[in-house]
């Protein structure tokens, strides 16, 4: 991303080279097209441990963050790569809302017990 995130960015636009049968095409993802709210850079920037693994867990539990924000957003990617969902927007806001329901966290509790 322009801020040298290693993930697409939710504050700026983000260059993608796609490897596809030999060739290669690049494309900018703007989450201004995608994401409604704005954040503030800062406001993804871990800390501590217990810091991190405690806004891990608010991810999970579906708390609506900035957060949460770039794990949809990255998540979507994951979904459009493999060929579940063709279309980022589409796929950003049905991680997002997977993500708000909780179901994310009741998953893991499953796979724990």
């Amino acid at each position: 991303s322009n801020e040298g995130l290693d993930e697409i960015s939710i504050f700026n636009k983000t260059k993608v080279y796609e490897l596809n049968n030999k060739k290669i095409k690049s494309f900018i993802i703007n989450p201004k097209s995608i994401i409604k709210k704005k954040y503030n850079f800062k406001s993804i920037l871990g800390k501590d441990a217990e810091y991190n693994s405690k806004k891990i867990v608010e991810i999970f539990n579906g708390k609506h963050n900035a957060f949460l924000e770039i794990v949809a957003l990255n998540a979507a990617a994951g979904l459009v790569i493999s060929e579940k969902e063709s279309n980022l927007k589409k796929a950003y806001y049905k991680t997002k809302s997977y993500l708000l329901s909780g179901n994310a966290i009741e998953k893991i509790n499953q796979l724990i017990k």
